[in-house]
């Protein structure tokens, strides 16, 4: 747990911010498919609400983080510059293995 700690402080960490109900199956789908992937210095925040305001007093990252289309929306980002958002579970899977 000590390599953990220092590699997350070398390291840049992962931010990543997932809006989406979660009861619905394609949220609990998206989050299965971020759990999959092996990322030792990723944060991980949820987004509940349908715009974007729920957590954002606790959690400054999440501010305007929504969902797109009614699908659970996952957002990958570094340093809090974040890419596209994606949709698709599939994808998000790929994008993760490919950083």
């Amino acid at each position: 747990m000590l390599l953990i700690a220092l590699d997350f402080h070398i390291d840049t960490p992962l931010e990543i911010a997932i809006a989406g109900d979660l009861l619905s199956p394609d949220t609990k789908t998206a989050l299965r498919a971020v759990n999959r992937v092996f990322l030792p210095n990723k944060v991980l925040a949820f987004q509940s609400g349908m715009d974007g305001t729920d957590s954002n007093n606790l959690v400054p990252f999440l501010d305007g983080k929504v969902r797109l289309e009614s699908a659970a929306t996952v957002y990958i980002c570094e340093n809090f510059v974040c890419r596209e958002p994606l949709t698709d579970a599939d994808a998000v899977e790929e994008r993760l293995r490919n950083l």
